[in-house]
């Protein structure tokens, strides 16, 4: 594939820009720095691949709203293709076109690129200075990485599926993790084994732990009421030591401000204004001085002058003068409006006759067209166009919504008989019902089966041992009865009824218990465990309800499309009906036209306008001729009263001058005429300036004083306002009012500085009491030690409080031994399957894995021998051979005298030249499959003299199989080598 060419609507900084790279050999793109290389650069890989939104974010034009372009590019398969993008048509989604006229989108051409992707395309078919660095690190499994892409078909779906996988296995389980599933099951199994345990019994203990969680309730909350109270105690505290160097500074300004008087007169910005004044008053009283000199010496020279004007004729002479130039003009008018019309009148003529519909010269004399009627054809015409469109798009709409309509009426009637009956469902329902209450019962029975057996054998041990417990109750009884009969002590008698309450108690629980449990353990009965339901049928009820509510919300939502489509329809008829009234206006309107202009009926109406501006241009013709021969006559009847008019002022005033014999021409009148009033003239003007200088001179003169007198009077104004005789007293005063301002600002800085922390009163207090440093500190020694004794009983209280409430809560919620047995047992097989879908999932990884280390061991060697090859050429024969990375390790090279070095070992220049080998062998292996050109970007900026010219040299051998697009800000890498097609770019204009 090779790009022929590429034209930017808008992208960065280009705007409606075109380059050609359809020369053959190495395309050279020289520009400066900022010249927009990378930009050139990105939007090639825009034209390809596309950009996701925020990177297109980055290249929007800031002087265009237009975001894309088109790219030209030539391929043995498919031809000539023109690849188009712009942002606003579907999401800058390619359309491309083919030689054969046929458009395709951006599917296609991801096929024709073979999924390649930007990330794949630029790790095989391009590199910049930055991405030099990276081959130092480069390993083997990296290697393996960049090979992988060769396959391009499913490279990446291979890298998506591999990292799908990856993430599956780490939520299924992970070694030391607590979020995965199997983690959380092998948790909470060991919960439950220590659950079963450390079962027992501790109801004997419940209400004395109740009474102690009640009273540890109400000690922590008057504990914690104690310690907010301590809490706001140690911030008014620290607030007020935040505030005591604020406190000094306040109430010294206060002293200082209360030695200053209490009203300062001065005025606003005085000091500026004086200062300003001073400097307006000095020039304007030297330029006084200046002005008065001046005045004298031009009214000397005004009377001298104004003699010599009074003698001369001057308004004959000036009207003679402006009607002689005037006379010229006429005469040169005359002469060019004979020479239009006769052009004018040809020109009409052949319009006429070109127009061809039957206008004539007589025709056009009494045609007018108003103002309005331009508009009036173009109303008409754009309302006949937007009729047409809008009636075949209306019509089409409706058609394909009709189509619609019958495909999703057949497509319910297909689900409702798919449908089941509602007998149908129920009766399904109730046989899933029936199942899992079957199996239920059978899972409790058989649990409780087996808790009722040890529970016998329990039960006659605690029956045992409530026999010994009545049985010595009773013996203690007879021993304390007898003991009371024989000594006569009635305190025995108190011994023997508490010895055989206990004795009857203990055989009376016991009892009482047994029947309990009993009772329980009967519950377990197959009382429903008898219902004839297969599992069989279970499953197939379970999947044909599944599958019916799937169906019934499938048509609930074809529903919604039927009633989303009547709304279309209903605008559409709409739609229809108002196209309808259009086309009945829009021939009334015609008609209307053509009555008024009955030459309209031989023309479309798409071309009205055109005839108006054509019509329009004609009678234009006709009133220029018109108006030019009007004009005409005027002009001579102007011309004959000049002549008269100038013979008779030269009988008066010009000497030698006969009308009758050897009267000179007008023109040779008005030439001696003219002579005698430029001297006038001049003498006039000399006056005129003279004046005007002098009315200068006395307005400058009376401004000045003016100016003078009016800035004098604003500096009295301003010693009255600051109450002084002179400006050293005025100074002054402006040192004690900025004083004052000064030590106010001041106070009422630090004041609302400390606003939001205290009150007016709170503040006020303070300044008044001046607290100590060493007492504040103190008294916040003694807060803290307080505040820590609080929170450390809440804190033994709530682990009591909270111990206490976990044992209430097992309590509470204890389950018993048959449950807890059972739920451990289906968290075993829950295990088991999870167990079961890590072990597929880590087989998947591993073939996979697999198959990526067999595509790297099939291009590696190839690569390795190409890369050399390239290696050899570039460092001149120094380094023979380049080893693959393998173990852990970088790259390594063998010298010509057959010395290892590691990539490490080696400069920046030649570790350079090592990864363009690379990049360049890796493309060249893949030629035959995926021929994509190769873009540069400044990746030579480490090679001196000697290395860019074998680089060049190389890229000039390789572009001759292989396009090649270089850009660069170094010009001399093409001129050292002799390339041909450099592309030049100035900001951004290319230069041929």
């Amino acid at each position: 594939m090779k790009i022929e060419s590429a034209y930017i609507y808008g992208f960065g900084k280009w705007v409606d820009f075109t380059i050609d790279f359809s020369h053959e050999g190495l395309q050279f793109v020289y520009g400066e720095n900022e010249s927009g290389k990378s930009t050139l650069h990105h939007f090639l890989l825009f034209m390809l691949f596309g950009l996701p939104p925020k990177e297109r974010a980055l290249f929007r034009p800031k002087k265009s709203s237009k975001f894309g372009g088109q790219l030209v590019i030539y391929d043995e398969v498919f031809g000539e293709c023109i690849i188009e993008r712009l942002e606003h048509q579907k999401k800058a989604q390619a359309v491309c076109k083919t030689a054969d006229g046929k458009t395709h989108d951006e599917s296609w051409l991801k096929e024709q690129l073979h999924g390649m992707t930007t990330a794949v395309y630029q790790s095989i078919y391009g590199f910049s200075a930055m991405d030099l660095a990276g081959i130092e690190d480069l390993k083997e499994e990296d290697l393996g990485e960049i090979l992988l892409g060769i396959g391009f078909t499913g490279a990446s779906k291979l890298h998506q599926v591999e990292k799908r996988l990856t993430n599956q296995l780490g939520e299924l389980f992970k070694p030391s993790g607590k979020n995965p599933k199997i983690n959380q099951e092998l948790e909470t199994l060991q919960r439950m084994q220590q659950e079963i345990a450390v079962y027992r019994n501790e109801e004997a203990v419940y209400l004395e732990k109740k009474q102690r969680l009640k009273q540890l309730e109400k000690q922590e909350k008057e504990l914690q009421l104690e310690r907010s109270d301590a809490q706001e105690r140690r911030l008014h505290l620290e607030k007020i030591q935040q505030a005591l160097s604020a406190l000094e500074s306040y109430q010294a300004a206060a002293v200082k401000l209360q030695q200053l008087p209490e009203h300062i007169p001065f005025p606003t910005h005085g000091l500026e204004r004086i200062a300003a004044l001073k400097d307006k008053l000095i020039p304007l009283k030297s330029e006084l001085s200046i002005v008065k000199a001046n005045e004298t010496e031009t009214l000397t020279e005004l009377e001298e002058i104004d003699k010599s004007i009074q003698a001369f004729p001057k308004d004959p002479v000036q009207e003679l003068l402006q009607s002689h130039a005037q006379y010229q003009h006429v005469c040169r008018e005359i002469q060019q409006i004979n020479e239009s019309i006769h052009t004018e009148k040809t020109k009409l003529e052949t319009e006429l006759a070109h127009l061809g519909i039957g206008f004539s010269m007589e025709d056009i004399k009494d045609v007018q067209f108003p103002f309005h009627l331009e508009k009036t054809w173009e109303e008409i015409k754009n309302l006949s166009e937007k009729i047409a469109l809008e009636k075949a798009t209306a019509t089409s709409e409706r058609r394909k919504l009709n189509e619609q309509q019958t495909y999703l009426e057949e497509h319910i009637q297909q689900l409702q008989r798919e449908m089941l009956t509602e007998d149908k469902r129920l009766a399904l329902e109730r046989t899933k019902q029936a199942y899992e209450r079957k199996d239920m019962a059978k899972a409790l029975l058989e649990t409780g089966t087996k808790n009722k057996q040890a529970w016998l054998m329990q039960q006659r041990k605690q029956d045992r041992q409530a026999k010994i417990y009545a049985y010595s109750g009773f013996i203690a009884a007879i021993i304390f009865a007898i003991a009371a009969w024989w000594t006569k002590h009635f305190g025995y008698l108190a011994g023997m009824l508490a010895s055989a309450f206990f004795g009857l108690s203990q055989w009376h629980w016991q009892k009482k218990k047994n029947k309990t449990v009993a009772e329980m353990f009967n519950d377990f009965g197959p009382s429903e465990a008898n219902e004839n339901t297969t599992e069989a049928d279970y499953q197939s009820s379970k999947e044909r309800l599944k599958q019916d509510d799937l169906t019934r919300q499938e048509a609930d939502k074809l529903f919604e499309k039927m009633k989303d489509l009547d709304l279309q329809l209903l605008r559409v008829e709409a739609k229809m009906q108002e196209i309808k009234q259009q086309e009945e206006q829009l021939a009334a309107n015609k008609q209307k036209q053509i009555g008024n202009y009955p030459f309209l009926q031989q023309v479309e109406i798409a071309s009205w306008p055109r005839l108006f501006h054509l019509c329009t241009n004609l009678l234009r013709i006709r009133d220029e001729i018109i108006a030019r021969e009007t004009r005409k006559n005027k002009l001579e009847t102007q011309n004959e009263r000049f002549i008269n008019k100038l013979h008779m002022f030269a009988q008066k005033n010009v000497g030698q001058y006969n009308s009758d014999t050897n009267a000179p021409s007008p023109d040779r009148l008005m030439e001696q005429i003219n002579k005698q009033y430029q001297q006038y003239q001049t003498n006039k003007q000399r006056f005129a300036d003279l004046k005007q200088s002098l009315e200068k001179t006395t307005t400058r003169k009376q401004e000045l004083q003016e100016a003078i007198a009016v800035y004098n009077t604003e500096l009295q104004q301003l010693y009255q306002t600051a109450e002084v005789e002179d400006e050293e007293a005025f100074y002054k005063m402006a040192e004690m009012k900025k004083l004052q301002q000064s030590l106010r600002e001041q106070l009422q800085q630090i004041r609302v500085q400390f606003s939001i922390y205290f009150s007016d009163k709170e503040w006020q207090q303070l300044v008044n009491e001046q607290p100590k440093q060493s007492k504040l500190e103190w008294q916040s020694k003694q807060v803290d030690e307080k505040i820590e004794q609080l929170e450390s009983s809440i804190s033994e209280n709530q682990k009591e409080r909270a111990a206490i409430v976990t044992e209430l809560a097992q309590m509470e919620h204890a389950k018993t031994h048959s449950e807890l047995t059972h739920r451990f047992q289906m968290e075993q097989d829950k295990l088991a399957a999870l167990a079961e879908k890590w072990a597929v999932l880590k087989l998947a990884k591993e073939m996979l894995e697999e198959t990526k280390r067999d595509f790297r061991d099939k291009y590696i060697t190839e690569v390795m021998r190409q890369t050399s090859a390239y290696f050899r050429e570039l460092t001149g024969n120094k380094y023979h051979k380049v080893f693959a990375p393998a173990d852990k390790q970088t790259f390594s090279v063998e010298s010509a005298d057959k010395i290892t070095f590691a990539v490490n070992e080696l400069s920046k220049g030649t570790v350079d030249q090592l990864y363009v080998s690379l990049r360049l062998a890796i493309s060249k292996v893949i030629s035959d499959e995926n021929n994509m050109p190769f873009i540069i970007d400044d990746g030579f900026v480490h090679f001196d003299t000697r290395r860019n010219t074998r680089m060049m040299h190389l890229l000039q051998e390789i572009s001759a199989n292989r396009q090649i697009i270089l850009f660069s800000c170094r010009k001399e890498l093409a001129e050292n080598v002799g390339v041909n097609n450099i592309i030049r770019l100035s900001n951004p204009v290319r230069i041929s």
